[in-house]
């Protein structure tokens, strides 16, 4: 052996280390990253399954989502929440999702009171 082949068996040793020791890093990462994603998708599902609660239709409108951020950040409590959507619905005479004036004056007959 010359002492250039040497050199070049010692760099060849130093690439290859380090190129096997890259590879498994990438196989560790990617399998920690498959995980993740499992674990993400079911606190996803897990999510909104809590947060769409009146249809179930699989979506998030947003007063399920101002619900649910309420809730869970203690601003309010669940039964407040389920307390206002009952009005709401009871003041929605015509189920439009929408409150006329004439629906708003059966809650309330002057607006200071509001």
């Amino acid at each position: 052996l010359t002492t250039l082949g040497k050199v070049f068996a010692s760099v060849w040793m130093l690439v290859g280390a380090g190129a096997t020791l890259n590879f498994v890093t990438e196989l560790a990462q990617a399998s920690r990253n498959r995980r993740l994603r499992r674990k993400l998708d079911v606190s996803a599902q897990k999510l909104l399954h809590e947060m769409d609660g009146s249809d179930g239709n699989g979506k998030v409108n947003l007063p399920e989502f101002m619900r649910f951020v309420l809730v869970t950040r203690s601003l309010v409590s669940r039964e407040v929440v389920d307390e206002i959507i009952s009005s709401f619905e009871t003041l929605d005479t015509d189920s439009s999702g929408d409150l006329t004036v004439g629906e708003l004056k059966r809650f309330s007959p002057s607006p200071s009171t509001w």
